[in-house]
Protein backbone atom coordinates (compact mmCIF):
# COMPACT_ATOMS: atom_id res chain seq x y z
CA UNK A 1 0.00 0.00 0.00
CA UNK A 2 1.41 3.46 -0.77
CA UNK A 3 0.71 6.09 1.09
CA UNK A 4 1.31 10.19 0.48
CA UNK A 5 2.24 12.39 3.21
CA UNK A 6 1.58 16.56 2.57
CA UNK A 7 2.73 18.97 4.65
CA UNK A 8 2.78 22.57 4.47
CA UNK A 9 0.36 23.46 1.93
CA UNK A 10 0.23 27.11 2.55
CA UNK A 11 -2.66 28.03 0.81
CA UNK A 12 -1.25 27.15 -2.45
CA UNK A 13 -4.02 25.89 -4.54
CA UNK A 14 -2.21 25.03 -7.66
CA UNK A 15 0.56 22.78 -6.12
CA UNK A 16 -1.84 21.03 -3.93
CA UNK A 17 -4.03 20.31 -7.64
CA UNK A 18 -0.33 19.06 -8.70
CA UNK A 19 0.84 17.08 -5.93
CA UNK A 20 -1.96 14.70 -5.52
CA UNK A 21 -1.99 14.14 -9.54
CA UNK A 22 1.56 13.42 -9.20
CA UNK A 23 1.05 10.95 -6.28
CA UNK A 24 -2.16 9.11 -8.24
CA UNK A 25 0.08 8.58 -10.77
CA UNK A 26 2.49 7.04 -8.66
CA UNK A 27 -0.35 4.71 -7.71
CA UNK A 28 -0.96 6.45 -4.19
CA UNK A 29 -3.67 4.85 -2.49
CA UNK A 30 -4.11 7.08 0.88
CA UNK A 31 -3.16 10.51 1.50
CA UNK A 32 -2.52 12.04 4.97
CA UNK A 33 -2.32 15.96 5.51
CA UNK A 34 0.86 17.09 8.31
CA UNK A 35 -0.58 20.67 8.82
CA UNK A 36 -0.56 23.90 7.75
CA UNK A 37 -2.99 23.75 5.36
CA UNK A 38 -2.93 27.30 5.16
CA UNK A 39 -1.74 30.51 5.90
CA UNK A 40 1.15 32.89 4.13
CA UNK A 41 -0.73 31.76 0.34
CA UNK A 42 -3.30 33.44 -1.70
CA UNK A 43 -5.70 30.32 -1.85
CA UNK A 44 -6.91 29.31 1.90
CA UNK A 45 -11.10 28.48 0.88
CA UNK A 46 -10.05 26.40 -2.17
CA UNK A 47 -7.49 24.71 -0.57
CA UNK A 48 -9.94 24.10 2.61
CA UNK A 49 -12.63 22.81 0.25
CA UNK A 50 -10.77 20.48 -1.62
CA UNK A 51 -9.36 18.72 1.14
CA UNK A 52 -12.72 18.51 3.54
CA UNK A 53 -14.07 17.08 -0.19
CA UNK A 54 -11.68 14.41 -0.52
CA UNK A 55 -11.95 13.22 3.13
CA UNK A 56 -7.93 13.46 3.45
CA UNK A 57 -6.85 13.03 7.13
CA UNK A 58 -5.45 15.87 8.24
CA UNK A 59 -4.38 17.43 11.77
CA UNK A 60 -3.85 21.08 12.74
CA UNK A 61 -0.50 23.16 12.07
CA UNK A 62 0.88 26.12 13.82
CA UNK A 63 -0.88 28.18 11.19
CA UNK A 64 -4.47 26.65 11.94
CA UNK A 65 -3.99 26.71 15.71
CA UNK A 66 -2.63 30.48 15.30
CA UNK A 67 -5.92 31.67 12.63
CA UNK A 68 -8.36 29.81 15.76
CA UNK A 69 -6.82 31.47 18.39
CA UNK A 70 -6.92 34.87 16.56
CA UNK A 71 -10.68 34.16 16.02
CA UNK A 72 -11.53 33.67 19.68
CA UNK A 73 -9.75 36.67 20.96
CA UNK A 74 -11.67 38.60 18.46
CA UNK A 75 -14.63 37.07 19.79
CA UNK A 76 -13.76 38.37 23.28
CA UNK A 77 -12.15 41.54 22.24
CA UNK A 78 -9.13 40.51 23.40
CA UNK A 79 -6.86 40.54 19.88
CA UNK A 80 -3.69 41.77 19.84
CA UNK A 81 -2.50 43.31 16.49
CA UNK A 82 -2.34 40.05 13.88
CA UNK A 83 0.59 39.97 11.79
CA UNK A 84 -1.13 40.69 8.42
CA UNK A 85 -1.45 38.14 5.88
CA UNK A 86 -3.19 36.26 9.15
CA UNK A 87 -6.22 39.10 9.01
CA UNK A 88 -5.80 38.88 5.36
CA UNK A 89 -6.84 35.00 5.55
CA UNK A 90 -9.42 35.29 8.45
CA UNK A 91 -11.10 37.61 6.83
CA UNK A 92 -11.70 35.03 3.87
CA UNK A 93 -12.87 31.94 5.87
CA UNK A 94 -16.82 31.32 5.96
CA UNK A 95 -18.05 29.16 8.75
CA UNK A 96 -17.44 25.91 6.51
CA UNK A 97 -13.86 26.52 6.55
CA UNK A 98 -13.78 27.77 10.33
CA UNK A 99 -15.67 24.61 11.02
CA UNK A 100 -13.77 22.41 9.80
CA UNK A 101 -10.01 23.89 11.00
CA UNK A 102 -11.80 23.80 14.32
CA UNK A 103 -12.72 19.87 13.43
CA UNK A 104 -8.78 19.41 13.08
CA UNK A 105 -6.99 17.56 15.82
CA UNK A 106 -3.42 18.24 16.57
CA UNK A 107 -2.00 15.11 15.97
CA UNK A 108 -3.22 11.44 14.77
CA UNK A 109 -2.61 7.74 15.75
CA UNK A 110 -3.01 5.79 13.22
CA UNK A 111 -2.53 1.86 12.29
CA UNK A 112 -1.57 1.02 9.09
CA UNK A 113 -0.55 -2.56 7.40
CA UNK A 114 0.48 -3.39 11.00
CA UNK A 115 2.34 -0.57 11.51
CA UNK A 116 1.89 2.14 14.15
CA UNK A 117 2.41 5.95 12.78
CA UNK A 118 2.42 8.98 14.77
CA UNK A 119 1.46 12.08 12.61
CA UNK A 120 2.13 15.50 13.92
CA UNK A 121 3.13 18.75 12.39
CA UNK A 122 6.67 20.01 14.20
CA UNK A 123 7.35 17.09 16.72
CA UNK A 124 5.27 15.42 19.54
CA UNK A 125 6.53 18.34 21.73
CA UNK A 126 4.34 20.95 19.75
CA UNK A 127 3.53 22.14 16.17
CA UNK A 128 6.17 24.63 16.55
CA UNK A 129 8.94 22.18 17.64
CA UNK A 130 11.25 20.96 15.28
CA UNK A 131 12.53 18.13 13.60
CA UNK A 132 15.93 18.24 10.73
CA UNK A 133 17.72 15.72 8.96
CA UNK A 134 20.33 16.05 11.54
CA UNK A 135 18.35 14.84 14.42
CA UNK A 136 20.08 12.57 17.09
CA UNK A 137 18.73 9.21 18.71
CA UNK A 138 19.39 11.39 21.95
CA UNK A 139 17.53 14.21 20.41
CA UNK A 140 14.58 12.11 18.95
CA UNK A 141 14.27 10.99 22.04
CA UNK A 142 13.65 13.92 24.20
CA UNK A 143 10.84 14.68 21.94
CA UNK A 144 8.72 11.38 21.39
CA UNK A 145 9.29 10.94 25.39
CA UNK A 146 7.41 7.16 26.27
CA UNK A 147 5.83 6.89 22.76
CA UNK A 148 7.59 4.52 20.17
CA UNK A 149 5.51 4.30 17.12
CA UNK A 150 7.09 2.80 14.16
CA UNK A 151 6.70 5.76 11.82
CA UNK A 152 6.98 9.77 13.13
CA UNK A 153 5.44 11.66 10.69
CA UNK A 154 6.11 15.09 10.42
CA UNK A 155 6.82 18.91 8.66
CA UNK A 156 6.70 22.53 9.77
CA UNK A 157 10.57 23.00 9.20
CA UNK A 158 10.08 22.77 4.88
CA UNK A 159 13.46 20.48 4.89
CA UNK A 160 12.15 17.17 3.55
CA UNK A 161 13.44 13.69 4.95
CA UNK A 162 13.83 10.38 5.75
CA UNK A 163 15.86 8.31 8.79
CA UNK A 164 15.83 5.69 10.55
CA UNK A 165 16.79 6.09 14.07
CA UNK A 166 16.52 3.49 17.06
CA UNK A 167 14.06 1.64 15.34
CA UNK A 168 11.73 4.64 14.61
CA UNK A 169 11.29 5.63 10.70
CA UNK A 170 11.15 9.06 10.80
CA UNK A 171 9.55 11.13 7.52
CA UNK A 172 9.60 15.28 7.04
CA UNK A 173 7.64 15.43 4.12
CA UNK A 174 8.88 18.93 3.44
CA UNK A 175 6.14 21.77 2.19
CA UNK A 176 3.79 21.30 -0.76
CA UNK A 177 4.16 24.83 -1.49
CA UNK A 178 6.55 26.92 -0.33
CA UNK A 179 9.95 25.40 -0.53
CA UNK A 180 12.95 27.33 1.09
CA UNK A 181 15.88 25.31 0.18
CA UNK A 182 16.21 27.13 -3.28
CA UNK A 183 14.52 24.81 -5.17
CA UNK A 184 11.11 25.94 -6.11
CA UNK A 185 9.33 22.75 -6.65
CA UNK A 186 7.39 21.15 -3.64
CA UNK A 187 8.04 18.08 -1.53
CA UNK A 188 5.86 15.61 -0.48
CA UNK A 189 6.88 11.86 1.02
CA UNK A 190 5.97 8.26 -0.44
CA UNK A 191 5.36 5.82 2.10
CA UNK A 192 5.09 2.00 1.08
CA UNK A 193 3.68 -0.38 3.63
CA UNK A 194 3.37 -3.88 3.29
CA UNK A 195 2.83 -6.22 6.37
CA UNK A 196 5.99 -8.12 7.83
CA UNK A 197 8.43 -5.87 5.52
CA UNK A 198 10.38 -2.89 6.60
CA UNK A 199 8.37 0.43 5.29
CA UNK A 200 9.96 1.95 1.82
CA UNK A 201 10.41 5.98 2.29
CA UNK A 202 10.73 8.37 -0.13
CA UNK A 203 10.61 11.93 -1.24
CA UNK A 204 9.05 13.11 -4.04
CA UNK A 205 9.52 16.84 -5.61
CA UNK A 206 7.12 18.07 -8.20
CA UNK A 207 6.88 20.60 -10.09
CA UNK A 208 3.42 23.13 -10.31
CA UNK A 209 2.39 26.40 -11.78
CA UNK A 210 4.77 28.96 -10.27
CA UNK A 211 3.16 31.55 -12.27
CA UNK A 212 -0.11 31.04 -11.36
CA UNK A 213 0.05 30.93 -7.28
CA UNK A 214 2.03 34.19 -7.82
CA UNK A 215 -0.50 35.49 -9.41
CA UNK A 216 -3.11 35.14 -7.06
CA UNK A 217 -1.01 36.12 -4.51
CA UNK A 218 -0.47 39.86 -6.47
CA UNK A 219 -4.23 39.85 -7.81
CA UNK A 220 -5.41 39.22 -4.26
CA UNK A 221 -3.10 41.70 -2.90
CA UNK A 222 -1.98 39.26 -0.16
CA UNK A 223 0.07 41.13 2.63
CA UNK A 224 3.13 40.19 3.21
CA UNK A 225 3.87 37.77 0.59
CA UNK A 226 6.67 38.00 -2.07
CA UNK A 227 5.40 36.46 -5.38
CA UNK A 228 9.03 35.74 -6.47
CA UNK A 229 9.78 32.93 -4.10
CA UNK A 230 7.69 30.63 -5.89
CA UNK A 231 10.03 30.83 -8.48
CA UNK A 232 13.21 30.64 -6.75
CA UNK A 233 12.20 28.45 -3.22
CA UNK A 234 14.11 31.13 -1.31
Amino acid sequence: MKLAVLSDIHANFPALCAVVRNAENRGTQRFIVAGDLIGRGPNPVEVIRFLKERGYPAIMGNMERRLLLLRERKKTKKAASPKAHFAWTAQRLGNAEWEYLASLPTDLLLNIEGFSMLVVHGSPISDKDTIFPSITREGLRSKIGEQHPDLLICGHTHIPFTKKISGIFVVNAGAVGVSIDGDPRGSYAIIELRKGVSPRMSIVRFRYDYGSVASDVERRNVPGVNAEQFFKGI
